[in-house]
């Protein structure tokens, strides 16, 4: 081929060279930028203003940043409420997506972290007067629809605190929770070939207490292990366990349907007869009257058949 026939084909050559040059730079760019203070405090700023105006709820957030290679973004020093009594408060909320997204429009977060996370809120008590909302007489669906929009694969929530206050006055208190939950594929049966989603949750809660009509119940700790179908199909409990006051209970056993449950469930109670009155006075172990009462009560109970009309057995 000739230099005048060779020339065109040289010049093609060159102008795709710049042209995949410049798009690597404009990609390069764009992720750069995006990982830049700048950008995750737009973001943040545009929930701001979207939480505000459609539930009237201010947030206040320290800083973003989002990390487009990983899919994830980092909120820290989160505020939601009111500035002197805010609602939910935590040092650190990261957010990362899947990197397979598929398809049906449900977003797959792979994996959501809440670093002491806080609740703290005080129900208003609610006026028998007050006409009702429209749609108020609804139940609420079950399942609820955002299982249908997202999916969450793992959970952590490190440290958190919940101070709950109902309309009568009736308050719970969770010192120190940490929960984790990661989701599997359950094996397959004869009856389902495809195999369903799962998570496996662990639960664990220190320093808790409930305040009911002036009487006190202190929770020493707690832990719970159980498998949750995604569908809230069914629930295994793998055990329940729950320290406080000198009671002990243990829980396990299965749940159907939980929209519709049918439950089939073993407790099992034990505890010094001196913590079993002092529960019953209301008052804590160590500031209940001496009793002369010595001894310890089991109880075994077996729970089966619906919420609605549950059979028990036992034994004491």
């Amino acid at each position: 081929m000739s230099p005048a026939a060779e020339a065109p084909y040289k010049m093609k050559r060159r102008l795709a060279i710049a042209f995949l040059v410049s798009v690597v730079t404009l990609i390069g760019g764009t992720l750069a930028l995006l990982r830049t203070s700048w950008a995750g405090q737009k973001i943040c700023a545009f929930a701001q203003s979207k939480i505000a105006s459609d539930f009237g709820i201010p947030l206040s957030v320290g800083s973003c940043r989002i990390d487009p290679f990983r899919l994830e973004l980092t909120t820290t020093d989160i505020r939601l409420g009111p500035p002197g009594k805010p609602l939910f408060m935590a040092d650190l909320v990261r957010v990362r997506l899947a990197p397979v997204q598929a398809f049906g429009g449900k977003i797959h977060i792979d994996e959501l972290e809440a670093k002491q996370p806080r609740v703290a809120m005080v129900l208003p008590p609610t006026d028998p007067h007050a006409p009702a909302k429209p749609g108020s007489e609804k139940p609420a669906a079950c399942p609820p629809p955002i299982l249908e929009q997202i999916e969450l694969h793992k959970l952590r929530i490190d440290s958190a605190s919940v101070d709950v206050t109902m309309p009568g006055g009736e308050r719970v208190h969770i010192g120190r929770l940490h929960v984790r939950s990661d989701q599997h594929a359950a094996r397959r049966t004869f009856r389902s070939l495809a195999a369903k989603l799962h998570n496996k949750i662990v639960v664990e809660v220190a320093d808790a207490f409930a305040e009911v009509r002036e009487r006190r119940f202190n929770l020493k700790e707690g832990e719970i292990e159980a498998d949750l179908a995604a569908d809230l199909s069914s629930l295994e409990i793998g055990h329940v366990q729950l320290d406080g006051e000198g009671i002990q209970l243990r829980l396990s056993g299965q749940v159907a349907d939980i929209c519709k449950p049918r439950v089939d469930v073993k407790i099992a109670v034990q505890a010094p007869v001196p913590a079993l009155l002092a529960l019953a006075s209301g008052k804590a172990k160590d500031g209940a009257k001496p009793t002369k009462a010595k001894g310890d009560v089991s109880l075994d109970l077996h729970v089966t058949g619906t919420a609605a009309t549950p059979k028990v057995s036992g034994e004491l």
